[in-house]
């Protein structure tokens, strides 16, 4: 379980999967996912196994909070939001997400 932020808190179940639950201990939206981060500026860095089952391809994207893949996960590794920008790696070489 991580720290609250913005309202929501990061949460991983039994089945090993992550989601959010807000203040009241309530799921905001399903766990389906393999990590989270924390929210800033609405968004959240999230982890998918975008190569199938078994795979290891483990890719990061951003959920808002309404839970919507809003930057598809297709970064190596995604850190929170800071003035606008998020620190991503792709192909092995840090930039911002704008």
């Amino acid at each position: 379980m991580g720290d609250f932020s913005e309202g929501l808190c990061w949460v991983i179940t039994v089945e090993q999967t992550v989601g959010f639950i807000d203040g009241r201990g309530q799921w905001q939206f399903p766990a389906e996912y393999l990590g989270a981060g924390p929210f800033s500026e609405g968004l959240a860095a999230v982890a998918q196994d975008v190569g199938g089952w078994l795979s290891t391809d483990i890719r990061f994207g951003y959920v808002d909070r309404s839970g919507s893949l809003v930057i598809d996960c297709r970064y190596e590794n995604a850190a929170v939001f800071r003035e606008g920008a998020a620190p991503v790696r792709q192909e092995g070489k840090w930039g911002f997400f704008k």
